[in-house]
């Protein structure tokens, strides 16, 4: 699981999964950086907060600095994370995505690296 506001890690489905990363992933010209997390509805630990200040429920004075990874290396992480531990890397991928705005990024990253397996 990736989830970008570090006050949600908390809650008991990140408690309870396998591997939880504190992580915004994007479109980024470098590997990392860190990013502005737009809080939703002023709300430090509110649903819908986002990495773009377009979103109506968000105010640009209103954020967290998090940890932002390109889609694409990230893809490749774990890519190379799951040839080792799940059927050599040839079984499907399926991604659930909620990354507020950046789904096309990731969805298109993930599909470079996976291609038919996603």
């Amino acid at each position: 699981m990736v989830e970008s506001n570090a006050r949600l890690f908390a809650m008991d489905r990140y408690c309870k999964a396998d591997i939880a990363l504190n992580a915004a992933l994007s479109t980024d010209v470098s590997t990392a950086s860190f990013i502005p997390l737009y809080l939703a509805e002023s709300n430090p630990t509110g649903r819908g907060s986002a990495l773009f200040t377009e979103k109506p429920n968000v105010r640009p004075v209103e954020f967290d600095l998090v940890l932002n990874l390109d889609a694409l290396h990230f893809a490749q992480i774990v890519l190379a994370a799951t040839s080792v531990q799940c059927d050599a890397g040839q079984g499907p991928v399926i991604l659930r995505l909620n990354n507020e705005g950046a789904e096309v990024e990731v969805l298109r990253a993930f599909h470079q690296v996976f291609g038919s397996r996603l």
